[in-house]
């Protein structure tokens, strides 16, 4: 079989197929992610219902202020808030004084993923946690520790 080729290079060389795929990956990889999360039931949409500022009520069932340990110069939680955004992100901040010191402030950020009433939060900077949300009250594990927060 004898095929014959043009002498003059293709409207689609390959250097534009190239510049095309190029611009496409972002969009094709943008819905892939889109579509997995969907199937999985995980999403940061539609958390509204959720969203809100949470404060701290308990620490391992205890009232506030809470000693860590009751060995001296341990901190004691003093409060603290677990802000919830729509957007998927959120931000715990807690107060805590050591023994002879001014309090202190401990804020950190992190993003999470729904799934249900069960929040999976990525911290920037540490590790994740887990926690539950039941009506009015959220409920994170860190570290063994309990802390039950309110809206």
């Amino acid at each position: 079989m004898n095929t014959r080729y043009p002498s003059r290079p293709s409207t689609c060389a390959p250097s534009r197929w190239r510049a095309h795929s190029v611009r496409l990956l972002p969009v094709l990889l943008a819905l892939a992610g889109c579509q997995r999360r969907s199937e999985l039931g995980l999403s940061s949409q539609g958390n509204a219902d959720i969203a809100g500022t949470y404060a701290l009520a308990t620490v391992d069932g205890a009232a506030l202020p809470y000693r860590v340990s009751q060995e001296q110069g341990k901190p004691e939680v003093r409060s603290g808030e677990f802000v919830i955004r729509a957007d998927g992100t959120c931000r715990s901040r807690i107060t805590f004084a050591l023994p002879e010191r001014p309090e202190g402030v401990r804020e950190v950020e992190a993003s999470y993923v729904r799934d249900g009433a069960r929040l999976e939060m990525t911290w920037k900077g540490a590790g994740r946690t887990f926690g539950q949300i039941e009506g009015r009250t959220f409920a994170m594990t860190n570290e063994g520790v309990v802390f039950v927060y309110r809206r």
